[in-house]
This record gives structure tokens, C-alpha cells and sequence, in this order.
């Protein structure tokens, strides 16, 4: 008796999450096999070095010009020093 596989979908979808766990459960049992992933992502996430500089271009900053770079100079922790910088890069772009 061949079913197909759209009445398997049909039927998985109108289980609970509690039936559907029963059921990953009981697959897991007869064939032998785990639903775990392979790969622990986690693991990977967390062996990769924290990003500690970034470039940021202002494309467009509409008419609150001031207060988006003065927010982004609080955000980034600029001191006063390196104003004149800050706004000769800003005034390349």
C-alpha cells in the first residue's frame, strides 16, 4: 500500500507539537538514526574572532544631519580631538 507523499505531509502537518515529537521520537527509535544536527553552530559562532573596527559611510542623512553624526560619534565613542578628521572624511563622501 503505497501512500503518497502529500497525505504524509498533510497528516504530519495537522499534528500537535506534542505528537510530532512523539513522532520524531518513535522514527528516531525504529531506524536507528538521531534528529540532532550534525553540526553544532553554536561552536562555530563562537570560535570566530569579534569584529572590533568598522567603516561606516553616511550615504544619506536628510535634513538631521548634525544630530545623526553627533549620535554616531556618542555611539562610537570619538573624542573631540578627532573632530576635524571626522569631518574632513565626511566631507570626501
Amino acid at each position: 500500500m503505497a501512500i503518497a507523499t502529500q497525505e504524509i505531509l498533510d497528516a504530519v502537518g495537522n499534528l500537535t507539537v506534542w505528537e510530532l515529537k512523539e513522532l520524531v521520537e518513535k522514527m528516531e527509535k525504529k531506524f536507528g538514526v538521531n534528529a540532532q544536527p550534525v553540526a553544532n553552530p553554536i561552536s562555530k559562532i563562537q570560535s570566530m574572532e569579534e569584529k572590533t573596527e568598522f567603516d561606516v559611510r553616511l550615504v544619506q542623512v536628510g535634513e538631521n544631519r548634525l544630530a545623526v553624526i553627533r549620535g554616531l560619534r556618542e555611539l562610537l565613542g570619538l573624542v573631540s580631538r578627532r573632530r576635524e578628521t571626522w569631518w574632513r572624511a565626511l566631507r570626501l563622501h
